[in-house]
């Protein structure tokens, strides 16, 4: 297979196409797409400069009503704040972005203090939201990873990972392609991989961009049980056994997956010399 670049075609045994949502790879090759949902949920973002930092730098996440904010540290004294919105509020964004924005991030937990001495750099970037998709991930002399191959709404910040998960076993798969491996065996092997971990993700993520927040009193009762060291207590005996009665889909094989990650930290705590 080959690529024309400046004019010029570029031939390879194979082309992975890691080109992002509009991926030219895909849309040359004619890559099939699977469960497929339309974008939901509006987004905006810019970057950001002076705003108050935290003591330890990172990622922050706020959920407050029908809004989820984001905020990425990117390097010193500049951060990226996104916001996802209800679809019913794009036009009144589109109508003055950044008065809209500013007002909305205020909004959440302790960013009015930290807004104050910030400014925006450039302009906001906006969009009616990210599509949903997965693509068959291989064909003859072609491969797709990444946003190429997988795309699903930022609300649940799985993307990064999402794409190292797919780097690697696609890695993984086409180093057994160049030293003799059957191609299709193998690279249906890695699609069924890559469904197997990452369509979790997906599910749950879908759950969480239809959900509709509750209100500050149907919290109450959390907020009670949380606030007493007996009822948590109790609460913490009664959930490991009972997580698949309340998780949304998907949300079961999330806390797996973290659970295992708390045994190796643990199980590496406990091989340290006294």
């Amino acid at each position: 297979m080959g690529v024309v670049a400046d004019g010029n075609e570029i031939r390879a045994r194979i082309v992975v196409g890691a080109d992002g949502k509009t991926s030219k790879v895909a849309q040359w090759v004619g890559a099939e797409s699977y469960r497929e949902v339309a974008a939901r949920r509006p987004v905006y973002y810019g970057y950001f400069h002076g705003v108050a930092q935290l003591p330890e730098t990172a990622l922050e996440l706020f959920f407050v009503g029908g809004i989820v904010g984001f905020l990425f540290p990117m390097r010193s004294d500049e951060d990226c704040l996104a916001l996802e919105l209800q679809p019913e509020d794009f036009d009144a964004f589109r109508a003055d972005p950044q008065a809209m924005f500013e007002e909305r991030y205020r909004s959440l937990p302790g960013m009015a203090a930290r807004l104050r001495g910030a400014s925006l750099e450039g302009k906001l970037k906006g969009s009616k939201g990210v599509p949903n998709y997965v693509r068959v991930p291989y064909g003859p002399g072609w491969a797709l990873t990444g946003d190429a191959a997988y795309l699903k709404d930022p609300i649940t910040g799985f993307g990064i990972g999402d794409a190292v998960t797919q780097a690697l076993l696609l890695a993984e798969a086409l180093g057994s392609c160049l030293d003799g491996a059957e191609w299709d065996e193998t690279m249906s092997g890695y699609q069924a991989r890559r469904d197997e971990v990452l369509l979790p993700l997906y599910e749950l993520t879908l759950n969480a961009v239809d959900r509709v927040a509750p209100s500050a009193e149907a919290l109450d009762p959390l907020r009670a049980v949380l606030a007493s060291p007996f009822s948590t207590r109790g609460l913490s005996y009664w959930l490991p056994d009972n997580l698949a009665t309340f998780l949304p889909p998907g949300g079961v094989a999330i806390a797996e997956l973290s659970a295992r990650g708390f045994s190796a930290r643990r199980q590496a705590a406990s091989d340290l010399p006294a």
